[in-house]
């Protein structure tokens, strides 16, 4: 599993299963990553002595979720994605390693621990707006480095700069400037409801604190709900200007998976930055290496508003860490257009540099739909 390139790496052993921990940050895609998980697992079939392999998938060494699969009749697994079993439930199995560590059975040591590296994650931005009458649209290039750092166990700390490229907004965008800079930290709550909480600075010139939460419910649906509280911090020419961190923000939603055709419908309801509470709804489009998208809202301020959004993903898709600092693009590019040009009303912010629509906190639910449908 360490060769395949898997990260945070431990295993145990007992009269009827194998449980295999593994960590899947080093590649760019929730299928890259079962494609790599089913792989390795049939390349293991003649050393792996029970007929049962449970692996649970980590994200920065916070447990996600656990896959399940069986030898077939001729005594090998398979290493299809589509063999697999999937639940969102991994307390079985953690819980095991726990009291083994208890007793001193089990060092619960990490292999390939990613514990303390850095990615140097390079991430391009393109912009566009349609405020003026005198000109089509507005642009704007940048390019914008970040650093990643997984401090400890379910944790990251991002920092970015802003390099402008090309600016036709405000003058105060022609400087280098800060982008993302927060500390996030996942965490599982009783009711197998997952959780990330956020501090820092985010898209959207935002500056505060930001909680998600995510519940699955079977394998096709699931509802999320997502607080913050922020002010608006920029960079003038003469310093840093902000305002106070009290503008209250909230989005409670779902989605559902329907698989033959790849889709996900989301719906929510929200209070917007612009302090204008409606409702959205988005239609996805998952492709093997890409996503397509479109919406609709409505707001307090915003009679009908929406527009389209897709994700592609950029090579390479396997990337192992050799070395103390990994280098790599943006696992996706992605490009959203909106119908009205608002700076505020119907927005909302978003807490990392690699949230997009392909792969978000709120569609963990797209781990089993790959799986039913590879």
């Amino acid at each position: 599993m360490i060769n395949a390139g898997f990260e945070n790496v431990r295993h145990y052993q007992t009269d009827t299963v194998t449980y295999i921990f593994v960590d899947g940050s080093s590649f760019r895609s929730r299928l890259t990553n079962l494609e790599k998980i089913s792989s390795s697992i049939g390349e293991l079939s003649d050393i792996i002595g029970n007929n049962k392999v449970s692996v649970i998938f980590n994200y920065d060494r916070e447990q996600q979720l656990t896959l399940t699969t069986t030898k077939n009749p001729m005594g090998y697994f398979s290493g299809n994605i589509n063999s697999w079993g999937i639940s969102y439930k991994t307390k079985e199995a953690a819980g095991i390693i726990n009291e083994l560590t208890a007793v001193g059975k089990f060092n619960g040591k990490f292999y390939n621990s990613s514990l303390g590296k850095i990615d140097f994650i390079i991430y391009p931005e393109f912009r566009f707006r349609n405020i003026r009458l005198d000109i089509m649209y507005q642009t704007q290039l940048n390019i914008s480095p970040a650093v990643e750092i997984n401090l400890w166990r379910g944790s990251k700390f991002t920092g970015q700069v802003v390099f402008p490229i090309i600016n036709e907004y405000e003058r105060e965008y022609d400087q280098v400037r800060p982008g993302f800079i927060n500390l996030s930290q996942d965490f599982k709550i009783k009711g197998n409801i997952f959780a990330r909480a956020t501090i820092g600075s985010f898209s959207a010139e935002r500056l505060g604190v930001d909680l998600k939460l995510y519940r699955p419910f079977g394998q096709r649906w699931g509802l999320y709900a997502e607080g913050g509280l922020t002010g608006r911090i920029l960079y003038y020419y003469s310093g840093w200007k902000h305002t106070p961190i009290k503008r209250f923000t909230w989005a409670v939603g779902g989605n559902y998976f329907v698989d033959y055709f790849d889709l996900m419908f989301d719906v929510r309801a929200a209070r917007f930055m612009g302090k204008d509470i409606g409702v959205e709804g988005k239609l996805t489009r998952y492709f093997k290496k890409a996503v397509i998208g479109f919406y609709l809202q409505k707001t307090q301020a915003v009679d009908y508003n929406g527009g389209f959004y897709f994700s592609i993903s950029i090579p390479p898709y396997n990337q192992k860490r050799k070395k103390f600092i990994r280098i790599s693009p943006t696992p996706y590019y992605e490009l959203v257009y909106n119908a009205q040009a608002r700076q505020q009303e119907g927005r909302y912010y978003l807490t990392s540099p690699n949230e997009t629509n392909a792969e978000i906190f709120f569609d963990i639910l797209r781990f089993g739909q790959i799986i039913r449908n590879y």
